[in-house]
């Protein structure tokens, strides 16, 4: 196969040059060459984990080219500023770059970077991606369980309810299941609706149902949560959807269950009102709650406090933690591991899912799932310390509020948390990097890209091209 093309010259004494790509595409090479890079590109992620270097360099390169580094910014998480608005988002875009550039320069464990939220003011950053309500939960509320108030007039799980396993291991992690199905959702994102609270919850049933159930778990309905709890602010401006977990497990308990996403899809943070016809947000739609998918049993909250009760309740289903995450520590997270109370304090203002934890890694961590999407911290996860050093409420306050959704099961036998391999979670380094990376559980597969795939078809290509360049007078 060759192709011809020339540049004629402005005048005819000038030499025309012909540039003659001639291509050997001998097929069986080409066959082999093409399936090989797609089979490489199918192992690496769209998204890769950054190092703390490479982080540092990018920031590096915005701080010497900021208007540059911006609109690349811009690009890359999908915004669009004109005029003086663009000048006023630079400037705080900076000023982050400046906040990160400083902070990685006296922290070994955790480091910050450019992710979705650096040209957002830390009050934006409040109003449109939190929205938990400690207050929403009463102290005084009873243990639910299979409908009923238990006799034990106590707000707090008995332990009975949490330590489920008999053996608690050392480290597990449930986005890492080699049971056969996937017992965590893909990281999903909120959008600008503070109500994390109930993704949280949700997460927390899916969870739990797979787990009971020893099956995939599926992406349920945030927006009957979201729309349909009574006592918590709506959602029609997502700025202001204040809960707390237990009000989505009420809920979902009240309601004899939870319809999955397919059909009670989660539109909150476009707003239910900006498509016509459709259902404004502080509207609950009583006909697509109703079409069941996930039931519970009960639920309840665990001691307060308490990492013992965490680390038990952690090795038998993935558990709702409420998190002090309005500080830039939460906002520009980039990866490692957070240790400081100080930076993020302990007034919670976030719901998320603890999902994992490393006991015998150099700095002991928990693996906490976010509902900022995956271009966010570590993939959408983030590190915190579980060393006995740090307060008695926990980095950020996350021990302050646990809770479990509970799924009564006459066949229930749980199946053996898992565990990472080893060498793999064990060394968790201070760039929270992996040196040995844990291998993907089902559902959770590393993701091919396009991107990837159409360079590697081009590489491919390139390294079979042979260019000529023919000089002839004209």
């Amino acid at each position: 196969m060759t192709f011809l093309l020339s540049t004629p010259g402005r005048q005819r004494i000038v030499p025309k040059i012909h540039f003659v790509i001639k291509m050997s595409l001998h097929a069986k090479a080409f066959h082999t060459a093409f399936s090989l890079s797609l089979i490489a590109m199918s192992f690496k992620r769209c998204a890769a984990l950054k190092s703390r270097d490479q982080v540092n360099i990018e920031l590096a390169a915005a701080l010497a080219d900021p208007s540059g580094a911006f609109l690349n910014w811009t690009q890359q998480f999908n915004y669009s500023y004109i005029g003086a608005e663009f000048e006023h988002r630079l400037g705080i875009f900076l000023d982050s770059v400046n906040y990160c550039i400083s902070y990685n320069a006296n922290d070994t464990e955790a480091y910050l970077g450019l992710g979705p939220f650096n040209a957002l003011t830390n009050a934006e950053f409040l109003e449109s991606y939190h929205g938990y309500n400690i207050a929403s939960a009463s102290p005084n509320t009873t243990i639910i369980v299979n409908g009923r108030r238990s006799l034990q007039q106590s707000y707090y799980c008995t332990k009975s309810a949490y330590n489920q396993v008999s053996t608690i291991p050392e480290a597990i992690d449930w986005t890492q299941s080699s049971a056969g199905y996937a017992v965590t959702l893909p990281v999903q994102n909120q959008g600008q609706c503070g109500n994390c609270w109930a993704w949280s919850a949700m997460e927390a049933v899916a969870s739990l149902d797979a787990i009971v159930t020893k099956s995939n778990a599926q992406v349920l309905s945030t927006q009957a949560i979201t729309s349909c709890t009574s006592g918590t602010t709506g959602c029609s401006n997502c700025s202001s959807c204040g809960g707390n977990p237990q009000d989505g497990f009420q809920y979902v308990l009240s309601n004899g269950g939870l319809p999955s996403a397919t059909t009670y899809p989660f539109v909150g943070w476009t707003g239910y009102n900006a498509t016509p016809g459709a259902l404004d947000t502080d509207t609950c739609s009583n006909s697509l709650e109703k079409s069941i998918s996930v039931t519970i049993s009960g639920y309840c909250t665990l001691p307060p406090d308490s990492a013992d009760a965490l680390q038990s309740a952690v090795a038998y289903q993935p558990v709702s933690t409420g998190i002090a995450a309005s500080s830039a520590y939460f906002q520009y997270y980039q990866g490692g591991i957070l240790t400081s109370s100080s930076l993020c304090g302990t007034s919670l203002d976030h719901a998320i899912l603890t999902v994992g934890y490393d006991m015998t890694a150099p700095t002991p961590y928990w693996k906490l799932q976010n509902q900022w999407g995956s271009n966010w911290g570590m993939d959408g996860y983030v590190l915190i310390s579980a060393a006995s050093s740090v307060p008695a409420e926990g980095v950020c306050g996350m021990y302050r509020d646990l809770s479990i959704p509970i799924k009564s099961s006459s066949t229930y036998n749980p199946p053996q948390p898992p565990s990472p391999p080893p060498g793999a979670s064990q060394s968790i380094n201070n760039e929270g990097i992996t040196s040995v990376p844990a291998p993907p559980s089902p559902g959770h597969a590393f993701r091919i890209c396009p991107q990837r795939i159409m360079a590697g078809m081009l590489t491919t290509l390139a390294a079979m091209i042979t260019i000529r360049v023919i000089t002839t007078n004209y």
